[in-house]
């Protein structure tokens, strides 16, 4: 149960059919939340939630891990009695870091949920659903030639440790987009707004 009391099925409808209204991507519409969009989709669902009356905020995660030189995530914070929670709509991305793909045929092997709600102190729990994910696809066999996959020959405490630091709290800071992410969330949180409620 969403902790924010949040249709999490509704609004990644809703957050996916506002990417597509945005802009024509070259990827298919059912993986834009499976993509490296994470500036964009988090300023429209940090504006949505605030708009909804919550105390939210964009986080920028920069964790020296080693896997992906320069590698930055971005996702939503939300203040809600005493507790910090995260909301990552693009959180699966690093399932690429597994060597799966994101072509529509592709989508199979990612987690039901497009956007994942936790305690920002439990960085576990989307590393524990990615790396699951992520041994899924390659206890198939699947092939990964051609595909970077940093993660694909590791033990499962490395991948784990990888993972959890994503969303570790150690690794947060305030997050400003850009003028151009900043312009293109909104538009998307006015989509969200007239889509949802």
């Amino acid at each position: 149960m969403s902790k924010l009391g949040i249709d999490y099925e509704k609004l990644t409808h809703n957050l996916v059919e506002a990417f597509d209204e945005l802009d024509s991507w070259r990827f298919p519409k059912q993986m834009r939340l499976r993509m490296p969009y994470c500036g964009i989709a988090s300023t429209a669902l940090t504006s949505f939630l605030s708009h909804e009356g919550f105390s939210a905020r964009s986080v920028l995660s920069m964790p020296e891990y080693g896997v992906d030189a320069g590698m930055d995530h971005v996702f939503t914070v939300v203040d809600l009695e005493g507790e910090s929670v995260a909301v990552d709509a693009t959180y699966s991305q690093f399932l690429t870091y597994f060597g799966v793909g994101v072509l529509a045929e592709d989508e199979v092997y990612y987690p039901e949920s497009a956007i994942i709600e936790f305690l920002a102190r439990e960085s576990n729990q989307p590393a524990d659903i990615l790396l699951a994910a992520g041994r899924d696809f390659q206890a198939r066999g699947l092939s990964v030639v051609g595909r970077r996959a940093p993660l694909a020959d590791v033990d499962d405490v490395h991948a784990r440790t990888v993972l959890e630091s994503i969303w570790s709290p150690d690794n947060l800071e305030e997050y400003n987009p850009s003028s151009t992410v900043r312009m293109m969330g909104e538009e998307i949180t006015r989509r969200l707004v007239a889509g949802i409620v």
